[in-house]
């Protein structure tokens, strides 16, 4: 909490709430010292994810302070996110569909989609295996025009698995894409990856 007043903030309480069954510790509010112009405070909570948690959190944190007399209050937000069980449980979107719907397709934000058809052609088919620099791929086992994909926005997923190598099957569309993501093991180990997608 930053004091961005010409005047001190009197005994600023700072509430933090978590949506979705998620606990805050210490509980709400804390409260700070007084603080002068251009003063900062900073408080530490800990956000406990239930055990039976299927979604992430929103977090609002609310400052309220009296500054010239007058009580006032400043609200920032957060949010947790909690991984999906699976790559498949994170599809969230619409790369294939059939020639004669592709409408319902939007693997680009602006309305593109593979057509099922050519996909079949060049033995592209749900549940069928697609294989690249001797890496077998399971293509997604869905019907076209269901969600079969995930747009990478910052997503997470949980993924169990032994090897050397992690790979991916990607697309982009309008020009080349690139990104960057990480490993995060059992152990609490990480490793760090970049990955590039061909237009």
């Amino acid at each position: 909490l930053t004091n961005g007043c010409t005047t001190a903030m009197t005994a600023p309480k700072i509430y933090l709430t978590a949506t979705n069954g998620y606990q805050i510790s210490p509980a709400s509010p804390t409260t700070s010292a007084d603080l002068a112009a251009g003063a900062s405070s900073q408080q530490t909570w800990t956000v406990t994810v239930p055990p039976t948690a299927t979604a992430g959190a929103t977090l609002t944190a609310t400052a309220v302070f009296t500054t010239n007399s007058q009580l006032q209050a400043k609200t920032a937000t957060g949010s947790v996110t909690l991984p999906a069980p699976s790559l498949a449980a994170a599809f969230d979107n619409i790369g294939v569909t059939d020639d004669a719907n592709p409408t319902i397709g939007n693997l680009d934000g602006a309305g593109s989609s593979f057509s099922a058809q050519a996909l079949a052609a060049a033995g592209v088919t749900p549940g069928g295996t697609v294989t690249f620099n001797n890496t077998q791929f399971t293509w997604p086992n869905v019907t076209s025009g269901d969600n079969d994909n995930t747009v990478a926005t910052g997503n997470s997923f949980d993924l169990t698995g032994t090897g050397s190598t992690l790979s991916f099957l990607l697309t982009a569309s309008y020009g080349p894409a690139t990104g960057t993501g990480q490993v995060v093991y059992t152990d609490g180990s990480t490793s760090s990856f970049t990955l590039n997608a061909p237009d």
